[in-house]
């Protein structure tokens, strides 16, 4: 069987000698494998033709079976589509982020990433796994127990990256992990290692650098940690500084791809919102159920955050996230909901009538906090340095009538917020959740049909 490396269309005629398969695609198979170069080096991921991929991840006749990497195209192709390490983002643009950080260092510095740590709810029942940002904004590595290393060199940049090796006893108790040959040929990762090693090989990697940035944990209550204690060992004479003034920067700017990220969340989300909108309902937890489902159902990969379901008086609490309360008729109910793609977020929030038709007081009080909220999403283009095109905010005007004699009776207890996600263009506002209604008369509408 043959098995192909993806190449950029105007580099595909540049192919070289046939390879052994990385080890974690198959025990026998070949491929060719393309020369790393400087333009496409991010791209050079191996991968499976899809007609072999059931050969390859079928039974094998070896001792021990062969268990592939996490997720890649070949294995989940309703996930992610040819060339990306995570939905929507490419090992291409994942380089070209890790370019720009380096090019904005001085010399002999270096980034250093470690990952997220699997956190657990009680004893050994652990919550799902979120990776550290900056660590999966570099890299596209979705993995604990892992360590990236970004070295500056005269023109270019070494990717380092330690992780677990593969271990099909662990991995068929705990489910698959990628190994060292991917963290090298799906990754592309320059140099690639165990884990279990690190102390004994970083000092080579930070042989020659005398700057390391950083925001990983190098003391614990003025105490060394062990990274902190692995890390001045191995660079004794290395200077730390932060990374998040020099990341943050490039992270706000966001490139079209994360743009479509955001916008598949935004446009997902606000059609299940708009879809409650059409339903009544009576208990706060059924409508939070609903959207998350409706979540899923678009693909999405659930809940970005909390949400907030807050029927009558409780939308005055701005964060009220226990929704177990019952939905009164005469009342409003205000939802800070949104989902999530490929770890890119959105963020709604609508306040409906529960019954699906505003009294003369409700809609008062609301079209003057839509009237705000347009005008405020109006300004949202380039004007400078505060806001430049590809800058992504919320707008969430809101108002809280507290219940007391101090304000118009009509108004006592109301809660009302309306909020949308929106990135800065350059003469025009980008609203990226559009779906979810929100003029009275649409909202109104949705009862009707």
């Amino acid at each position: 069987m043959l098995v192909t490396s993806f190449l950029p269309q105007n580099e595909a005629h540049k192919v070289a000698e046939p390879v052994m398969a990385p080890t974690w695609l198959a025990s026998q198979a070949t491929c060719f494998k393309p020369p790393v170069l400087p333009s496409c080096r991010a791209c050079c991921a191996a991968a499976a033709t899809s007609d072999t991929v059931s050969d390859l991840f079928g039974p094998v006749e070896t001792e021990t079976p062969v268990i592939p990497p996490l997720a890649v195209h070949e294995t989940h192709p309703h996930i992610l589509a040819p060339g990306e390490l995570t939905p929507g983002i490419t090992a291409q643009e994942y380089h070209d982020r890790r370019a720009r950080l380096i090019a904005s260092l001085p010399p002999n510095s270096a980034v250093l990433l470690p990952s997220a740590e699997i956190q657990f709810k009680s004893g050994a029942v652990f919550h799902a796994f979120r990776q550290e940002t900056a660590f999966l904004y570099l890299t596209g590595f979705c993995e604990p127990e892992s360590l990236a290393l970004l070295v500056k060199t005269n023109n270019d940049y070494i990717f380092h990256l330690w992780c677990r090796p593969k271990n099909p006893k662990q991995e068929q108790w705990y489910g698959p992990w990628s190994g060292v040959d991917a963290a090298r040929d799906v990754w592309n990762a320059d140099e690639a290692g165990d884990i279990g090693r690190i102390e004994f090989e970083l000092g080579n990697a930070l042989k020659d650098v005398s700057k390391i940035y950083t925001d990983a944990e190098l003391t614990k209550y003025g105490v060394a940690t062990k990274l902190g204690n692995t890390l001045r060992s191995a660079a004794p004479n290395a200077g730390f500084a932060p990374l998040r003034p020099a990341l943050n920067p490039l992270r706000a700017i966001k490139s079209p791809a994360e743009v479509a990220c955001m916008r598949r969340a935004g446009q997902a989300s606000g059609r299940a919102l708009t879809n409650a909108m059409r339903q009544s309902w009576k208990f706060e937890k059924d409508l939070a159920s609903f959207l998350e489902y409706e979540y899923h159902k678009a693909g999405l990969e659930g809940s970005a955050y909390i949400p907030v379901v807050a029927g009558g008086q409780k939308a005055l609490l701005i964060h009220y996230v226990m929704n177990n309360g019952h939905l009164n008729e005469d009342e409003f109910v205000l939802v800070d909901a949104g989902g999530e793609y490929g770890t890119y977020i959105t963020d709604i929030t609508r306040t409906w009538p529960v019954s699906g038709k505003f009294s003369p007081a409700q809609k008062d009080l609301y079209e003057a906090v839509l009237s705000a909220q347009r005008q405020s999403i109006g300004l949202c283009y380039s004007r400078g340095t505060t806001l430049r095109e590809g800058h992504c905010i919320t707008i969430e005007p809101g108002v809280y009538v507290p219940d007391d004699d101090r304000w118009p009776e009509a108004f006592r207890g109301m809660g009302i917020r309306i909020e949308d996600s929106v990135m800065v263009g350059e003469e025009h506002p980008y609203v990226l959740t559009t779906e979810a209604v929100k003029e009275v008369v649409d909202i109104e509408a949705l009862r009707d049909r």
